[in-house]
């Protein structure tokens, strides 16, 4: 009974090394994960911010672009003034 007893013990600890071994891996995995996540979030912060700014410059650029048709608008408006004073002389 005694003997019986012993290896019912040495087979539980065995499979208790093996369970902690177990959970030794699958906390040095979800160690990376949280990691990887980490890093992930704050990739994604960086390209937000990047993502905010081109938008930013997107609109700059679009107001630049109407600000030079207006000036164009202007020049050519002037032109026309000028050319018919001209006529006029």
């Amino acid at each position: 009974a005694f003997q019986t007893l012993q290896r019912e013990y040495d087979a539980l600890l065995t499979q208790l090394s093996q369970h902690h071994s177990r959970c030794t891996a699958l906390e040095q995995k979800l160690s990376l994960s949280d990691a990887e996540i980490a890093s992930l979030r704050d990739e994604k912060q960086r390209i937000q911010s990047q993502v905010m700014a081109l938008e930013r410059e997107v609109e700059e650029l679009k107001e630049s672009r109407e600000e030079a048709r207006r000036q164009l608008g202007r020049s050519g408006a002037q032109y026309v003034r000028i050319v018919e004073m001209a006529a006029r002389l």
